[in-house]
């Protein structure tokens, strides 16, 4: 009999204890808050325990950015993980809950959180136009909400499905070739890199056409020193400039460099040489 009474002292003792256990744990625990991007605001209710319990974070086993925080909920205490994580990585919060009004021994929660590196925010510059030779530049705009490392790679593309790596073009503004006529899609990736994780973007896509600089008009700037001939003479066409206007709306004087007909002044009158815009000789 006394055996009896001392198997069941030991049971209901094991049962209290058990019981004052359960009730420093958790009431209510809650799914982990699955990925969670740096730089971002992180609300997270991770349990309901009882009302009287105090609630730590083991050290170091928080994202940097994020506290451990508490309000009441009805009966029960609610436990929060709040603030921005900014650091990328793989973090098994630890949690230690204590019931202050009885003895109960302390319990842990672990709740996975993992960061993820923000994605960037890219934009692109507008299309470009431009003529052989001439100066491009092509530029994106990229910014991560987490702070972190950003690098740049850019591609060419004829505007079918295959790109090509551009060797050296990894900043944020690249000047494309322009010495020959065509049409080609610049894109660039953009990468941030958090604490060994990465998250890339693709920017939009800018088209840059190259045109042939043609030339658009041309105009006598300065005559010749000679404009009367006798039949026969030579056209002598020193000191003559020309101003010649292209497509690009660049111009220049020439004084060389062109043919102007007939050379051989043998029909008297007045006549208009051509390769000039109506300009008039006077042949005796």
């Amino acid at each position: 009999y006394r055996m009896k009474k001392r198997i069941v002292s030991a049971a209901l003792c094991l049962l209290l204890l058990l019981g004052l256990q359960t009730r420093a744990f958790a009431d209510v625990l809650y799914p982990g808050p699955g990925d969670v991007e740096a730089g971002t605001p992180l609300e997270h209710l991770a349990a309901t325990v009882a009302p009287e319990s105090s609630v730590s974070a083991a050290e170091n086993t928080l994202p940097d950015g994020v506290n451990v925080e508490t309000a009441e909920a009805g009966e029960g205490l609610n436990v929060y993980l709040r603030g921005v994580p900014d650091i990328a990585g793989y973090y098994n919060c630890v949690i230690t809950v204590a019931e202050v009004s009885t003895e109960a021994a302390a319990s842990t929660l672990t709740i996975p959180v993992h960061v993820i590196a923000a994605t960037p925010e890219v934009s692109a510059g507008e299309d470009v136009e431009c003529y052989t030779g001439d100066w491009a530049e092509l530029r994106v705009d990229a910014y991560a909400s987490d702070g972190a490392s950003l690098s740049y790679q850019w591609y060419a593309s004829d505007g079918s499905s295959q790109s090509s790596l551009i060797a050296g073009a990894v900043e944020p503004i690249y000047q494309p070739g322009t010495d020959y006529v065509g049409t080609t899609y610049y894109y660039c990736v953009v990468t941030n890199h958090n604490n060994g994780l990465e998250v890339s973007v693709v920017s939009p896509s800018i088209l840059v056409t190259v045109s042939e600089v043609r030339v658009s008009s041309i105009a006598v700037s300065s005559l010749p020193y000679q404009t009367d001939y006798q039949l026969g003479d030579a056209l002598n066409a020193e000191g003559l400039q020309l101003l010649v206007t292209y497509s690009n709306g660049t111009s220049q004087l020439i004084s060389s460099g062109y043919q102007i007909y007939p050379t051989l002044l043998d029909v008297s009158g007045t006549q208009t040489m051509s390769g000039l815009p109506k300009q008039v000789w006077h042949i005796c």
